[in-house]
């Protein structure tokens, strides 16, 4: 592999909307669920899977909204919580509300 192939290989990794293979959008982001009295738990549950995923701009404002919608991030919350976010369209409004 040339410098130039290693260059652009880093590159993809450490882009945050680079999807690995062992990703799905059908798993659980965080081993706890929100259940509207436990966020401090969960947020630092989420944080630490979205830190080891090169995912934490989504949330803190640093990325970019995708030219596509996608609510994948309500499948960490108890459905009957998230019910109340369905008219959030970005994950960073979602994190400010919660905060």
């Amino acid at each position: 592999m040339t410098e130039k192939e290693k260059e652009v290989s880093e590159n993809v990794y450490n882009d945050p909307l680079f999807w690995s293979p062992n990703e799905s959008t059908q798993m659980q982001l965080s081993p706890m669920l929100f259940d509207g009295n436990n966020f401090i738990p969960w947020s630092r549950s989420v944080k630490l899977a979205l830190g080891a995923k090169n995912k934490i701009g989504f949330i803190d404002g640093k990325i970019e909204k995708p030219h596509y919608n996608s609510k994948d991030y309500l499948k960490s919350m108890k459905e009957d919580v998230a019910n109340g976010f369905s008219l959030v369209e970005l994950a960073k409004q979602l994190w400010d509300e919660l905060n």
